[in-house]
């Protein structure tokens, strides 16, 4: 809904009375797989440079995800404010507060401990782009500031303050050529990427793990300044991120008619910051990203990718 004296907004509210919905009654493997139902509701609305979003969410858990059931969020506030080009500067800053809480899980009629508290996150990044048509690089720094008030915390304090500064550049290049594609005139670009990031090592044991997870590898990804989604895990990184894109474009319409891409990162360091349960980094190097998207015309579109494994020279 929207236009509720400003605000924007909407709710997702689902459940099921039997466990056995999704597999019984699922049309493809995606909904088969249900187990966290999301009960949603949020309130959005901006002021100038600034979105605010108010959000509460929880879960219904099935089967085995009652075992491990994701925390709730309840409430949760999030601000961000964005200025762009200010003296040649973008600045951006999002603040985020949630109050975690979740349903105990028993083993043998025993409640198992778990944390639950409140997180604060400020996180304030600078950055300076500039370049031309054919160039660009961004240099980019940013501070992550969190704080935990927690009323339980079975593997540290009850209250936890962490700061942790990033540094980044961003840069890249494009070229151009006037070439024929299927007996049509066309534009190729040829667009080299590069990456560095930098945020120093800081221990993170003792904090409790709400809402983070390692990011999925895909092209995107591994342009993401964070190896880690979530606010409770910053990772340490020294890597840089190396890729290349090759689109083929309608001149007249600015269709593209083919993407190809390839990427990989390299990291200067071991990894040190990791999630409980998820084993770390074992090489230097990621697995190599192969994408193709394409347009087939009549409606149809095309859209792949390839992941090589390096270390042992096959395809996960």
């Amino acid at each position: 809904f929207s236009n509720l004296a400003g605000w924007g907004g909407g709710w997702t509210l689902r459940g099921v009375s039997d466990d056995r919905y999704f597999i019984d009654y699922a049309r493809t493997i995606v909904q088969s797989a249900e187990r966290s139902l999301q009960r949603n509701v949020f309130l959005m609305r901006g002021f100038g440079d600034t979105t605010v979003t108010l959000r509460a969410l929880s879960f219904q858990n099935i089967l085995e995800a009652r075992n491990s059931p994701p925390y709730d969020r309840l409430p949760q506030m999030t601000m961000v404010n964005a200025m762009r080009d200010v003296a040649g500067l973008d600045l951006i800053t999002t603040f985020d507060a949630t109050q975690f809480t979740r349903s105990p899980v028993y083993v043998n009629g025993v409640a198992q401990p778990f944390a639950e508290g409140t997180r604060v996150i400020v996180n304030p990044s600078v950055a300076y782009p500039f370049g031309g048509p054919a160039w660009f690089v961004t240099p980019k720094a940013s501070l992550h500031a969190t704080a935990y008030r927690l009323e339980s915390n079975p593997s540290g304090p009850l209250d936890i303050d962490r700061v942790l500064p990033t540094l980044s550049i961003d840069s890249g290049l494009v070229f151009e050529r006037d070439t024929t594609f299927v007996g049509t005139s066309m534009i190729q670009t040829l667009e080299p990427r590069l990456l560095y990031v930098y945020t120093p090592y800081r221990d993170q044991s003792r904090i409790p793990v709400f809402d983070s997870s390692v990011a999925n590898l895909s092209f995107a990804t591994l342009f993401n300044e964070q190896l880690f989604v979530g606010g409770d895990r910053i990772a340490d990184a020294n890597q840089i991120t190396a890729g290349a894109v090759s689109r083929i474009i309608e001149p007249s319409s600015g269709v593209e008619a083919l993407r190809l891409g390839v990427a990989q990162r390299v990291h200067f360091n071991e990894q040190r910051v990791t999630i409980p349960g998820v084993p770390s980094r074992k090489y230097s190097r990621s697995d190599v990203l192969f994408v193709a998207s394409g347009n087939l015309g009549g409606g149809h579109s095309l859209d792949a990718g390839v992941q090589w494994s390096i270390a042992d020279g096959n395809f996960p």
